[in-house]
């Protein structure tokens, strides 16, 4: 199996947008663990968030047009948080008060 590799919205979001202060090295890295062997793996917590700053940034037709290929992709797995894994999370952002966690990004 290969092994799996968390991308957050902004790491998405600097992929896909050419102005992106990032844009360079985000493109940089995904291609260098592709050529690894290495999967990426996301929530559809982070996808809502990514195509939805897409949108704001392109406009809709460029967050539909990434949305689908994200969906359709073979090295990007989109996995649905579900109940579970969203409660523990919630538990988890509850008790960290002293820390800056983005509870979409830390599910």
């Amino acid at each position: 199996m290969r092994r799996l590799i968390f991308v957050d919205t902004s790491a998405w979001v600097a992929a896909f947008v050419d102005r992106d202060q990032h844009h360079e090295a985000a493109l940089g890295t995904m291609e260098r663990l592709l050529g690894e062997g290495k999967m990426f793996l996301t929530t559809d917590y982070v996808f809502d968030e990514t195509v939805t700053r897409l949108r704001y940034e392109g406009g809709h037709s460029q967050a539909v047009n990434i949305g689908e290929q994200l969906l359709a992709s073979r090295v990007a797995r989109v996995v649905d948080v579900g109940r579970e894994l969203r409660d523990e999370a919630w538990r988890i952002f509850k008790k960290a008060g002293d820390q800056e966690l983005s509870f979409t990004e830390r599910l």
